[in-house]
């Protein structure tokens, strides 16, 4: 999947703006939306809020987690030697996409990100862009760690622009695998017949039959 195609599903996300002007309820295909108020906060989806705001029509107020207090805190987490095979659950799924198409906003302006007085919006930049090597780098490790171990393959707390770079690296040493250790047709056909009790299952060494979830 294309970059832009993970920012257009991200843009539905909802997102908290405080219009200036005055209108009735829009209808959108995803609902109606409004009625909007000078002053008075309202949620609209990102695409929306993002369109307004290049209009001069509103400010966009960040998301609770796109600060650098809570992005400085999620890096702490996902650095420590004890979550070394884990990922933060709290960033949304399209953490990346979000911050990207935010930040293009001006932040001292008319129709701008309002931040609070103490972030600094490229130092939130910095944050997000050094999570994103960080997580990547630890997906990496542990996805290559886990398809030598396990049957299929669950990563919690993966975000939406990290699946759509580790799945076809996944599937890539999943088929090298096949290569040097082919599943016997035997072995293919038990595994679609039978669910393995998960109290007594051991998986076998070296069955490369994976599924990324």
């Amino acid at each position: 999947m294309a970059p832009a195609e993970l920012e257009f599903l991200a843009e539905d996300t909802p997102i908290r703006i405080s219009p200036f002007f005055e209108s009735g309820p829009l209808r959108l295909l995803v609902g109606m939306c409004g009625p909007f108020r000078t002053g008075t906060p309202i949620e609209v989806p990102v695409w929306l809020a993002v369109t307004f705001a290049k209009r001069k029509k509103c400010n966009v107020e960040p998301p609770d987690w796109m600060t650098v207090e809570v992005l400085e805190a999620i890096r702490e987490w996902e650095q420590h030697p004890d979550h070394a095979h884990e990922l933060s659950p709290d960033l949304p799924f399209h953490y990346f996409e979000l911050a990207s198409l935010l930040l293009t906003l001006p932040t001292s302006e008319k129709g701008c990100l309002v931040f609070r007085a103490n972030d600094n919006p490229n130092h939130v930049r910095t944050l997000v862009d050094e999570l994103q090597m960080i997580r990547l780098a630890k997906l990496a490790k542990t996805g290559l760690r886990i398809l030598h171990r396990m049957p299929t393959m669950r990563l919690l707390g993966v975000c939406a622009m990290e699946l759509n770079v580790l799945r076809p690296q996944i599937l890539h040493t999943r088929d090298a695998f096949n290569v040097l250790d082919p599943p016997s047709e035997m072995d293919t056909q038990d595994s679609s017949l039978q669910t393995p009790d998960e109290s007594t299952y051991e998986p076998p060494q070296r069955k490369i039959r994976r599924t990324v979830l």
